[in-house]
Parts: C-alpha cells; sequence; structure tokens
C-alpha cells in the first residue's frame, strides 16, 4: 500500500516538472505506472482515451503504455506454450530450443515464431509466426503469474479506498467508485481466459461480418489456443497514431457505423477500442483487434440510448 501511495505521488510530481519537455515527463510516469501492476495500467489506458479527464499531452503519453509495455523473457513465453500445450516438442522450428523432443513431437506447434514479441501490452505480449501450413500467425502468450497479480492489486486498491472512506466518511462518489472496482475486476479476471476472447471474436464476426463488410476481425486458430496462449490469423495494418489526417478520416468513417450497430442492433459490444486494438488494414479496410473485455448490452440500455 505504501508502495502504491509512493509510485502513484512520484508519477504525478514527475509530470507536474514542467523543467523537462513532455517525453520525459511522460516515460517517467509511465515507468511508475508499469511498476504498480496490470490493474494500474489498465486504468491508465482508460484514462488515456478520456480528454475529460487528463490532458491531451498526458493522454499521449499515457496511451504508448496501450501496446508497448515491458516484455517479459522469451523462455518464459515458451514455457508457458509448453505447458498449456503440454507439449515436449519444439515451441518453433526457427527457434533452437534446447528442449528434449520426443519422436512423437518432431513436428513443431509453429514454424516460425519472431525472436523477440512485435507487441506488449498489459496482459500479454504478441509474437508474429507461421502455422507448418505455412499461414501467418498472431500468438498471444498471458503474463506469467497473472491471475495472482490482479488479485493483489485489485485488493491494494479497495485498502486505498477503504483508506480514503475512514478519512472522508462514504460519499456517494466512494459507493460508485466501489462499485465501478467491482465490475472492472470481474472483467478483468474474465479477460484471463483467452479461450474467452477467442468465442468473443467468433461471435462478434456472426453479428456484425456482413452488416460491417468493411472491419475485419482475425480468424482464431483453435488448434493452438488455449487459456493462457491465443492464435489468430496476423491482420497487416497501421495504428492510428502512425496515420496521416486523411487516413485517420478514412478509419473514422469506417469505426462509426460499426460502433452504433453494435449499440443499436445486437448490442454486443468491443469494450476497448483504443488505439492499440485498431488498425488501418493495407486493403483500406478497418482491423480490430483483442476482443477480451466486451459486454452485452439489455435492451433497456438499448432503448435508452
Amino acid at each position: 500500500l505504501v508502495e502504491v501511495v509512493s509510485r502513484i505521488n512520484a508519477a504525478r510530481a514527475a509530470w507536474q516538472d514542467e523543467g523537462h519537455p513532455v517525453e520525459w515527463r511522460g516515460e517517467r510516469v509511465r515507468t511508475e505506472v508499469a511498476c504498480l501492476g496490470t490493474v494500474f495500467v489498465k486504468l491508465a489506458q482508460t484514462m488515456a482515451t478520456r480528454s475529460d479527464l487528463v490532458s491531451r499531452e498526458l493522454g499521449r503519453e499515457l496511451g504508448i503504455l496501450q501496446d508497448s509495455m515491458g516484455r517479459f523473457p522469451d523462455d518464459v513465453a515458451l514455457q508457458t506454450i509448453r505447458e498449456e500445450f503440454s507439449w515436449d516438442g519444439p515451441v518453433a522450428a526457427s527457434r533452437s530450443e534446447g528442449a528434449e523432443t520426443d519422436p512423437a513431437d518432431e513436428t513443431p506447434l509453429f514454424a516460425s515464431l519472431t525472436a523477440e514479441p512485435v507487441a506488449a501490452a498489459s496482459l500479454a505480449q504478441v509474437y508474429r509466426g507461421k502455422l507448418v501450413d505455412g499461414q501467418e500467425v498472431a500468438v498471444k502468450v498471458q503474463r506469467p503469474g497473472l491471475a495472482e497479480q490482479v488479485g493483489l492489486d485489485f485488493y491494494v486498491l479497495r485498502q486505498l479506498l477503504s483508506l480514503v472512506n475512514a478519512i472522508t466518511g462514504v460519499t456517494r462518489s466512494s459507493e460508485i467508485a466501489q462499485s465501478v472496482l467491482a465490475e472492472v475486476a470481474d472483467g478483468l479476471f474474465a479477460e484471463l481466459d483467452f479461450t474467452m476472447e477467442a468465442q468473443h471474436i467468433e461471435k462478434f464476426r456472426d453479428l456484425y461480418g456482413e452488416a460491417c463488410p468493411d472491419v475485419v476481425v482475425p480468424e482464431v486458430i483453435w488448434s493452438r489456443t488455449r487459456v493462457k496462449v491465443l492464435t489468430t490469423s496476423w491482420l497487416n495494418g497501421r495504428k492510428p497514431r502512425d496515420l496521416t489526417a486523411s487516413e485517420k478520416l478514412r478509419m473514422v468513417n469506417l469505426v462509426a457505423p460499426c460502433l452504433s450497430l453494435q449499440l443499436m442492433d445486437a448490442g454486443f459490444v468491443h469494450c476497448d477500442p483504443h488505439e492499440g486494438n485498431m488498425m488501418l488494414l493495407e486493403d483500406g479496410r478497418l482491423g480490430l483487434i483483442d476482443f477480451g473485455l466486451v459486454a452485452q448490452m439489455t435492451n433497456i440500455h438499448q432503448e435508452s440510448m
């Protein structure tokens, strides 16, 4: 608890130190937030999209956390893959892993995997690879010890909230914060099961694939998917921060109809459409990834909108 308060204060002091450039201050803030743990990173990612809560400059710096977190060791990622598939053979033919190979397992799980992750986020890091049939894929591997870390983070947040209540008294705002915290906890723990995310991807495609032809979601490779490993087809595209003004406008024109359809039609909503989860594909369509956090709206909510 003391460490959390200390790092929050350090991040605030670093950002308020206008004697340094924005880039330096942003890096210090991201470093402190990353050290706090997964839940705090998730909160920072959310704040990055809320211009009503943080300045544009701070939002831009926090937005880097959306796909540029510190990576964990590759050998840990490979071990996670082996454990999830109960696999004794080589994970990828392109890698020399030093693992003993069972004669029955001579064919690797993947033909190739990049030597380093191409992206690292709060819950996992992603490798680009190929299946033995040549299909290009994205392989998402969960960070080690994540369930325990998330549980500890929420415990600390609840203790902080209790401390605030003890000092200021229970208020309407603190009751709302407690409710939001409980809801976020449920959603985040659900995100730790990548087979659920795979089901979300397929449900999204079934509901909106024909109605939103300009929006592409990846194909799930079920034979290479487990609770802590998600393998999908690879999407080639560029993130919003790498686009020109006209390309960003095109992306907005693609996103808006699909978002409206999610809200007003089936009510099944992708709840995490930040910059790290969207891209403009080479063919001009919108690519949408990361379906760990979704919601099913009720008829009452839809009628209210």
